[in-house]
């Protein structure tokens, strides 16, 4: 018995080998290899994946929910974008709100069309959504356009008419055209001198002034004429500063025009009734030529006030009157580029002016000429880095020879590139950025000065100003302030008007007002004011004239170049990733395909989108595989299901081999004990 029961036993054995090979290789099929590679992935999608292998059927209804629209943006001067976009009215867009809940917007709303658009274009970026819980929806509050971020005053129409609906809950239909502009849709105006120093317009009490009521006129940027509403005259309510105190109120005409007199001095506002008078602009009325007096600063004594009379409007229509047909002025490039700077700092529009700047894109063999070209487009907002296709900021970099900016043996291209830099990209790690304030600072002279010139002091200055955190440059711009406010004459001035306006411009980077026998630069200016708007004497030319206008506007209107210059983003630098940088799985979401400087993390999407899944489709898994604590680790960044299901059969075909000779040995050592148990007892 004890035989027979042996001999079934030894039969059982080599029959369960064949099935222990079995369930070994079952393990390693490419259908669970798959799937452990799923579950390695987040367990939440991205976005809910269009059903691609519907039937006809269904690929004919999904063609009549799809759907056209129109939108159209602008921002001041430049048309950002003009074009079809196509959607799908059944998509949901699921955004997360900064407490991670999740709010669904429909495609059908313009704000799911600009988000659209925004995820194909490169034209704008989204930056910044908020969510207001006590209105249930979201504000559009900033869109980066060319890496100038605009903010807080976006405007979007539908079929050109104001929606009063938020914008995630404006509906839209086939063919609807959008329309989204930075700016106010409305504003008022006086035909009155402006004084700079109240920083309103004034009027002379008695006398009748005309007001006006406008539109923007988004194709245009125009301010075009606005009908039937009612201007209105208030001043401050002192018990409720949200109702002010109403004057008088008159109806436009056809021209959006209305007449008012007003007797009694003070200070006043204009604004549209039907507006609730929102916006308002101030005015003041005045008696006589001696209270126009506006500004109260004092000089160092305790002294007086100091009036500032300079006439901005009479100046820039000076400037205006000398454009020849081209659109530049003074016949030559120098004069137009500080034009432009003059005007933009004023907001005073001028098409044709910028359509020459434009038109005149080319690279010149003098550092100091891009450097002021790359001023002026900056001051438009535009990119210096790609205006027309030209890169100006290049140029300058390119003559940086790893101590100093263009020619050795002068200052003012330094100077000069190192503002522009500045506002282009460049900080305080830039080798550039290091170097030429080194070379900078070592050319000051020790009363404070460079190259003992009030006008190069003034620039480098405002130069230096953005990077006070770098050693020594407070203590370099300190001693240059001194320099120049000891040099200040008696009349407010230091000489001459243009480098009067420079030393203002750097006097007021600082946050100062220098006073001197009582007068300021203010009153410097308004006395160098000629009857026709424009400054220096008559008999000057109508190029110095025109320049030195131009200098002289933006020190009026108190704005250093640091003010008046928007910045931009330095283009991103090409950089190879490695793979030991990361061990995690990164996967795309939409806050970071609009702005990786996103002021609130609301885009987490789930959407349909086709760029999307093509992002998705596009991840790769960056976790390297152990294989076990002995071996080598490989790096799976780059397989394919197909190579996956190839690396795990040679990992199975191990571990069988693995588990075979353990049973070999076991069956070989079974069978000795065995054969001898048979032998003795047969």
């Amino acid at each position: 018995m004890k035989k027979i029961l042996y001999i079934i036993y030894i039969t059982a054995f080599f029959i369960s080998i064949p099935n222990l090979y079995a369930e070994d290789i079952s393990s390693t099929t490419p259908e669970q290899i798959i799937e452990e590679q799923i579950l390695e992935t987040p367990t939440e999608p991205i976005l809910d994946v269009l059903d691609t292998t519907s039937s006809t059927t269904e690929n004919n209804i999904a063609e009549q929910n799809t759907l056209k629209s129109h939108i159209y943006i602008r921002v001041n001067d430049n048309e950002i974008i003009d074009t079809d976009v196509e959607f799908d009215q059944k998509e949901v867009l699921e955004i997360k709100d900064i407490e991670n809940i999740s709010h669904n917007i429909s495609t059908s709303t313009v704000l799911h069309q600009l988000i659209l658009l925004d995820n194909s274009t490169e034209s704008f970026n989204i930056t910044s959504i908020k969510y207001y819980d006590y209105m249930g929806s979201f504000y559009l509050r900033c869109i980066s356009v060319s890496g100038i971020e605009y903010c807080d005053n976006w405007q979007y129409l539908i079929n050109g008419a104001t929606s009063y609906s938020s914008i995630d809950q404006a509906f839209i239909r086939e063919n609807d055209s959008i329309t989204l502009y930075f700016g106010d849709p409305y504003r008022v105006t006086i035909d009155a001198p402006y004084v700079q120093g109240e920083k309103s317009f004034f009027i002379k009490a008695g006398e009748p002034f005309n007001a006006h009521a406008q539109t923007y006129l988004y194709k245009t940027n125009t301010w075009g004429v606005r009908t039937g509403v009612t201007l209105g005259i208030t001043q401050e309510n002192p018990d409720d500063m949200w109702n002010p105190i109403e004057i008088m109120t008159s109806n436009v005409d056809e021209q959006g025009a209305a007449i008012f007199t007003l007797a009694t001095s003070g200070k006043y506002f204009l604004g549209v009734k039907d507006d609730w008078y929102y916006p308002t602009i101030p005015f003041s009325v005045s008696t006589g030529a001696e209270d126009i007096s506006t500004s109260t600063i004092t000089d160092s004594s305790g002294g007086k006030k100091i009036e500032s009379l300079f006439d901005i409007e009479k100046a820039l229509n000076f400037i205006k009157s000398f454009q020849s047909t081209t659109g530049s002025y003074g016949g030559a490039e120098l004069y137009s580029d500080w034009v432009a700077i003059a005007f933009n700092t004023a907001n005073f529009e001028d098409t044709k002016l910028a359509q020459f700047i434009s038109s005149r894109s080319n690279i010149k063999n003098i550092v100091t000429e891009n450097e002021r070209r790359a001023m002026a487009i900056l001051s438009y907002g535009k990119n210096p880095y790609t205006y027309n296709g030209i890169n100006y900021i290049k140029t300058i970099v390119d003559s940086f020879d790893g101590v100093q900016i263009g020619e050795s043996d002068l200052i003012n291209d330094d100077i000069f590139g190192l503002l522009v830099l500045g506002k282009s990209g460049y900080g305080i790690n830039d080798i550039e950025i290091q170097k030429t304030i080194s070379f900078i600072l070592s050319k000051q002279r020790p009363e404070g000065s460079w190259e003992n010139s009030y006008d190069l002091t003034a620039a480098a200055i405002q130069a230096l100003s953005p990077f006070q955190s770098i050693s020594g440059v407070s203590d370099s711009i300190k001693q240059a302030k001194d320099y120049l406010k000891n040099t200040q004459e008696s009349d407010g001035g230091w000489g001459s008007v243009y480098t009067t306006a420079w030393v203002a411009q750097a006097m007021y980077e600082s946050g100062e007002n220098w006073i001197k026998n009582s007068n300021s630069v203010q009153d410097y200016f308004a006395q160098n004011q000629q009857a026709d708007g424009g400054v220096l004497d008559s008999d000057e030319t109508n190029q110095n004239r025109i320049w030195a206008t131009s200098y002289v506007i933006p020190a009026v209107l108190e704005k250093s170049w640091n003010d008046i210059l928007k910045s931009v983003s330095k283009p991103k630098q090409d950089t190879n990733s490695s793979t030991e940088e990361s061990a995690t799985t990164t996967i795309p979401s939409i806050e970071e395909h609009v702005n990786s400087d996103i002021e609130i993390e609301e885009y987490n999407a789930t959407s349909s989108l086709e760029y999307f899944q093509e992002e998705e489709t596009s991840i790769k898994k960056n976790t390297p595989s152990l294989i076990s604590n002995s071996e080598q680790i490989i790096d799976t960044s780059s397989r394919t299901p197909e190579d996956a299901v190839s690396f795990e059969d040679k990992k199975s075909s191990k571990k069988y081999f693995e588990m075979w000779w353990v049973f070999a040995f076991s069956g070989v050592v079974f069978l000795f004990f065995g054969l001898r148990f048979l032998i003795k007892n047969i």
